[in-house]
């Protein structure tokens, strides 16, 4: 059987083909979809413009629970006290300072509102950032930003020495400190410690 002769068959079925129920289905289908995206309605880009403005708003509260860390890390003061919950007196600089912002910044107002209610009936948010896990965590990517810049801050410097002294605790663990000392590119002397 030639081409022809194929070409010819599948011309004939062609017209039997298109007044068929699935090719109607199909032809409807595209036609819907081409609309929708012609009319910016279709589900995935509804979907996805309904999660931004929530992604958006949990950049800001990351932004500003971030910002908190950064500056009691400058400042070298403690993060947490005897108590997690908002509101006590005793919950620490973390919690504390964001209560303190959050009289004067809407979204983070909402935000401990509802870890404080969450907290008041018992129940567990699902994320809520303010746990000292969190907080832990977030500490732990700062100084891993820090050492980062530390070293390549090393890598360019001329002369750098490193230190390392090691002395028992009072559970007779060994505690090794390492001290990194560099001459920036500037001239000025910097110095990095390390407690293990």
């Amino acid at each position: 059987m030639g081409s022809e002769q194929q070409l010819e068959r599948l011309w004939e079925r062609l017209p039997e083909h298109e007044r068929g129920n699935a090719h109607t289905k199909c032809y409807l289908a595209w036609r819907e979809l081409q609309r929708r995206l012609e009319a910016d309605a279709d589900v995935d880009l509804l979907l996805e413009k309904s999660i931004l403005p929530e992604a958006e708003r949990w950049k800001i509260l990351l932004q500003r629970i971030l910002d908190i860390v950064m500056f009691l890390g400058e400042q070298r003061l403690a993060f947490r006290r005897d108590s997690e919950k908002i509101g006590d007196t005793h919950n620490g600089n973390v919690l504390g300072i964001l209560e303190l912002l959050a009289r004067y910044d809407p979204l983070l107002q909402e935000h401990v509102g509802k870890v404080k209610s969450s907290q008041e009936k018992g129940t567990r948010l699902q994320a809520h950032y303010f746990s000292p896990e969190s907080q832990n965590e977030f500490i732990n990517i700062c100084a891993a930003q820090v050492r980062n810049h530390i070293l390549e801050e090393r890598k360019v410097s001329k002369y750098f020495a490193i230190m390392v002294d090691g002395t028992p605790d009072a559970s007779h663990t060994e505690q090794t400190t390492f001290i990194l000392r560099y001459l920036t590119n500037d001239g000025e002397i910097s110095q990095f410690k390390k407690d293990f």
